[in-house]
C-alpha cells in the first residue's frame, strides 16, 4: 500500500490526493487500534520523509548510505544486545518503561542463542511448537535474527543477496524522486522489521520493489 499510494504524489488530480491521505488515515488509525506502536511511528515517518522532505535539498542527507548505516546501527546496538543493550535501557529510563521492548529483548536473547547452536545451516523452516519452544515465541521480530536462526549464516547471506539485487535495482532509478520514494520504502520497511518478521510481506514488498523500479510505466 505504501508503495502504490506514495506514488499518486505524481499525480495531479485531488481525487487521488484525497484517496492518498484517506488510506494514511486508515492505516495510522488501524495500527492506534491494535496497539501497533511501532507500525504507527513507521507511517507517521513516511508520510513526513516522502511528502515533506522529498526534495533536492534532503536527497543530500537521506541517501542509502545514511539508511544502510541506521539499520545496521539499530540491529547492533539494539537488537544483538537484547536485554543488555545500553540504547534500550537509556530510552526505557527517558519513557519510564521496563527495558524489554514489549517482550522483545527476551525474544533477542534467545534468537541468539538458538543461532549460535546451529550458526552455519541454522535450524531450519520454523515450525510453530518448536519456534515458541527454542526461543519463546513463535518468530523472532526481528528480520535478520529470522534469517540466522532459521537459516543460518548461508540463509542470511542469501537474504541479504535479496536485499543488495533490490538495492542495485533501485540504484539504477534515473528519476530522483521516484528514486527517492523507493529507496525510502525500502529503508523504512526493513527499518520496521527490525522489530518484526513478516516473511510473506517482505516477499511482496521486495518484488513490487523491484517491478517498480524496473517499470517506465510509473
Amino acid at each position: 500500500l505504501f508503495i502504490f499510494f506514495s506514488y499518486f504524489i505524481y499525480i495531479k488530480n485531488k481525487k487521488y490526493l484525497f484517496l492518498n491521505i484517506l488510506t494514511y488515515f486508515m492505516m495510522l488509525y488501524d495500527s492506534y487500534i491494535f496497539n501497533a506502536t511501532n507500525t504507527f511511528v513507521i507511517i507517521l515517518f513516511y508520510i513526513v520523509i516522502i511528502y515533506v522532505l522529498n526534495n533536492s535539498f534532503f536527497y543530500m542527507f537521506l541517501n542509502k548510505y545514511v539508511y544502510i548505516f541506521t539499520i545496521l546501527s539499530v540491529f547492533v546496538f539494539v537488537v544483538l544486545p537484547g536485554s543488555h543493550s545500553i540504547i534500550s535501557s537509556y530510552i526505557s529510563e527517558i519513557f519510564n518503561k521496563s527495558n524489554t521492548l514489549s517482550g522483545r529483548a527476551f525474544i533477542y536473547d534467545m534468537s541468539v542463542k538458538s543461532f549460535l547452536l546451529h550458526p552455519i545451516f541454522g535450524n531450519g523452516i520454523f515450525k510453530t511448537n518448536v519456534v515458541r519452544d527454542m526461543i519463546g515465541h513463535y518468530y523472532c521480530h526481528n528480520v535478520f535474527l529470522e534469517q540466522l536462526v532459521s537459516g543460518g549464516i548461508i540463509g542470511f547471506l542469501l537474504f541479504l543477496s535479496i536485499i543488495y539485487c533490490i538495492i542495485l535495482n533501485i540504484g539504477k532509478v534515473e528519476n530522483k524522486k521516484k528514486y527517492f520514494v523507493l529507496s525510502t520504502t525500502l529503508f523504512l520497511f526493513i527499518l520496521r522489521n527490525m522489530f518484526e518478521s513478516t516473511v510473506h510481506d517482505n516477499a511482496l514488498v521486495f518484488t513490487l520493489l523491484i517491478c517498480i523500479s524496473n517499470s517506465n510505466i510509473i
